[in-house]
Formats: structure tokens, C-alpha cells, sequence
């Protein structure tokens, strides 16, 4: 963007240069000072098994199926990359986001825990996947941008509106989804697509947002919600967004045990 830039249909906001906050990216040669989130093929190394999920072949079912040709994306919670990557591939202007050693998780506060060693854990985390993003980016000769930040920030103001956003197993981590969500689709011109685990027992019961920590089973420090489909649609039609598709399917964890997702695709309703 050029300096002073003006933002078209977003009340005409402007942009200054000096307000754009991409990270340069990293050099980085050593894999084992990564952590990777995706199972992921990179040149000269293979197939790197990622801590998670792997995603390979079902990349489609967990973006939405869109077409993102030509197309700005954002992808919110990049971690390692995997998504960001496959994203660009197919021919879309992405913008990573992700959280630095800098920021801190929406960490659940349980009573007997030591939420400082929590940070610190969290913070070395962040910065193997940090390194993850910015070695694959290298070997995938990417010219994706990266931004540090966490999902609340004003990014509308520093990198201006984008076509769509990827917002793929984030909420779950936020203590404010609803303020998270509405907060990046501020900026979203076209399309969302949000991705969540299917939680089926809780799919009968209507809209509903289940809060996941508990006091007996407190061995997740950031897992705050349990969503179902309902719930999200009615966040997305909330923020201007009409329903495209709702698509349920399952992907492997790292442990090769089927996991149960939901991907909901909207459609902005409401004009910016």
C-alpha cells in the first residue's frame, strides 16, 4: 500500500505507511528449532509429521471449498503455515496472522495451575512454530506477508480490508469468540469460512456455546468453547453474513485417530 492509502467502502479509512506491520521474515535453517502444527512436505526434508492434524487431501473440506484466485486472503491462526501455503498455491494474496512470543494465549486461569510456567511453555511453543512458518516459507518460495498480533486487534487499520478470512480451529482457543469473530469479519469484504470440531452430542440442542473447562478435567489451559454449527451461523448472520454451506466431515490427528469438524462458508449480506 502506498502511504496515506484510502480504503474504499470502509468509511474511508486511511492507511499510513509507516502503520503496516509485517514481519521481515526469518532465516531459519535448523528444523529442529521448529514446531510444526500440520503434517507437512517441504523440499529437501519430506514429510514432517505436525504435532496436531494432518490435513493433506482434505484441504478442501477444512477451507470451504472456495476459490481464492486472485483473491486477498487472511488466514487467522497460521501456526506453521500448512494452510497459508496450500492457499497461496491455489492462486490467492495471503496475509498470516499468529501470535509472537510477544503476545499472550487467552490462557484459562484454573486455581492450581501456574499460569506464568504456562506462558513460558506457550511462549517457546510460538516461537518453534514461528520458525516452522518462516523455513517453509523459504523452501516454498512464498511471498505470503505475516503479521503478528492477537485476533482483537484493530488490523483494519493496519493492513486494510481483505476478500476473505480463514478463521480454521481458532475460536475454541479465544476467551471472547464472538468479539473475535465479528472483529476480523469488520474488515472481511466477501467471504468467511470458520472450521471447529464437531462436537455431535451437542448438535440437537440448538445454538449452543458450552463452556469446555472444567474444575474435575482441568489438563487443557486453552480450549475455552464448545461450539455447534447453530451457534456460529447465528454469529455470522449477526455480523452481516449470510450461510453458503455447512460441511461436516473428520481428519486424523497426529496420533492417526479420526477427529469429527464442521466448516460453515458465509457470504458478507450486509454492505460495509
Amino acid at each position: 500500500m502506498d502511504e496515506n492509502t484510502s480504503v474504499k467502502g470502509i468509511g474511508n479509512v486511511k492507511i499510513a505507511k509507516s502503520d503496516v506491520v509485517f514481519e521481515t521474515p526469518k532465516f531459519i535453517s535448523d528444523i529442529n528449532n521448529c514446531i510444526f502444527y500440520h503434517t507437512m512436505e517441504l523440499p529437501g526434508y519430506g514429510v514432517i509429521d505436525g504435532t496436531c492434524f494432518d490435513l493433506r487431501g482434505r484441504e478442501e473440506d477444512y477451507l470451504g471449498n472456495i476459490s481464492v484466485d486472485g483473491k486477498r486472503v487472511l488466514d487467522v491462526g497460521t501456526a506453521s503455515g500448512f494452510n497459508c501455503f496450500y492457499l497461496e498455491k491455489k492462486g490467492a494474496e495471503v496475509i498470516a496472522l499468529d501470535l509472537s512470543p510477544k503476545q499472550d494465549w487467552d490462557i484459562i486461569p484454573y486455581p492450581d495451575k501456574n499460569i506464568q510456567i504456562e506462558k513460558q511453555n506457550r511462549n517457546k511453543r510460538t516461537t518453534g512454530l514461528n520458525n516452522a512458518f518462516w523455513l517453509a516459507h523459504r523452501l516454498n518460495n512464498s511471498k505470503a506477508k505475516l503479521i503478528h498480533g492477537t485476533i482483537y486487534e484493530d488490523f483494519l487499520h493496519k493492513i486494510g480490508p481483505v476478500d476473505v478470512s480463514i478463521i480454521c480451529s481458532i475460536l475454541l482457543h479465544t476467551r471472547d469468540p464472538f468479539r473475535a469473530l465479528t472483529n476480523i469479519l469488520s474488515f472481511t469484504k466477501e467471504t468467511a469460512v470458520i472450521t471447529e470440531i464437531n462436537y455431535n452430542n451437542l448438535n440437537d440442542m440448538g445454538p449452543i456455546l458450552s463452556f469446555a473447562p472444567s474444575l474435575k478435567k482441568n489438563q487443557h489451559q486453552d480450549v475455552w468453547w464448545r461450539f455447534t454449527p447453530d451457534i456460529l451461523q447465528t454469529f455470522l448472520g449477526m455480523a452481516g453474513f449470510k450461510i453458503t454451506s455447512v460441511k461436516e466431515y473428520s481428519i486424523n490427528n497426529s496420533k492417526s485417530i479420526a477427529v469429527n469438524f464442521f466448516t460453515i462458508t458465509a457470504d458478507r449480506a450486509v454492505p460495509l
